[in-house]
């Protein structure tokens, strides 16, 4: 997120000839390290030795109720997916005609408003499972105690 932001700003400052094929390179090469160190770093700390027989020695797609059963829960997801992050597409193409440095402008909104959404999904997160541990230590008044502090603090 916050590399992403600064590449991106960079390039759109920096560069005199700066493209749209440049700045979605410089993503694309950041994002493509950022997943590798995520993968080398669970492999490295041996986080995935437990799910190896799982993920490389089955073949899953043989199972047709869980395949049905994942295609059904996966197809209304993926329509609110479309939905809540396809009007930013949308508009895209709208602002690609404009010019590059309108694109890299959008990118960057796009990262700002991408880090005030997690910011408050992580808060809406850690509230409803802390509200789920007291209500599963059946402790229900430490509960609303909890969810009371995190209508507080979200609003």
């Amino acid at each position: 997120g916050v590399v992403m932001l600064i590449a991106t700003t960079l390039v759109a400052a920096l560069a005199e000839d700066a493209t749209l094929y440049k700045v979605g390179g410089i993503q694309l090469i950041i994002g493509s390290a950022a997943f590798l160190a995520k993968v080398a770093y669970a492999l490295f700390m041996g986080w995935l030795r437990v799910f190896s027989k799982g993920m490389f020695r089955t073949c899953a797609i043989r199972n047709c109720e869980a395949v049905c059963t994942l295609l059904l829960t996966a197809l209304p997801l993926v329509i609110g997916a479309f939905l809540e992050y396809g009007e930013w597409e949308i508009l895209l193409f709208f602002i690609a005609s404009l010019g590059p440095a309108e694109v890299a402008a959008w990118a960057v909104v796009g990262i700002l408003w991408k880090l005030l959404e997690t910011s408050t999904e992580g808060l809406g997160e850690a509230a409803a499972i802390r509200v789920a541990y007291h209500l599963g230590s059946g402790n229900p008044m430490l509960a609303r105690h909890a969810s009371h502090k995190a209508l507080f603090v979200s609003t």
